[in-house]
């Protein structure tokens, strides 16, 4: 439990999803959620925006995870068709 004088906030363990979005080197976006309780069906809400200055801090962390993630990333290689074998376009949406 984290608190602050006049009010506490509880910690649950709990799965969220989040977008996050990289703009150059210098910003960061995070989409926010919100979960109905009884559909299950999720909501964007918003978005949080980080760029440095002032949030370099946050910015780093971010780029850290990023790098980490890219870290345990498997190679994948593509698949190569004979000419006369290419999948045609409505194929592909298919």
């Amino acid at each position: 439990m984290m608190e602050t004088k006049g009010c506490s906030l509880y910690v649950a363990p709990v799965l969220l999803r989040h977008i996050v979005g990289f703009y150059g080197t210098d910003k960061v976006s995070m989409t926010v959620e919100t979960v109905d309780e009884h559909s299950g069906g999720r909501t964007l809400s918003g978005m949080i925006f980080f760029h440095d200055p002032p949030n370099g801090e946050i910015v780093e962390q971010f780029r850290q995870i990023e790098r980490e993630t890219e870290r345990r990333m498997v190679a994948v290689h593509k698949i190569r068709f004979p000419e006369d074998e290419l999948p045609t376009s409505e194929a592909a949406t298919n």
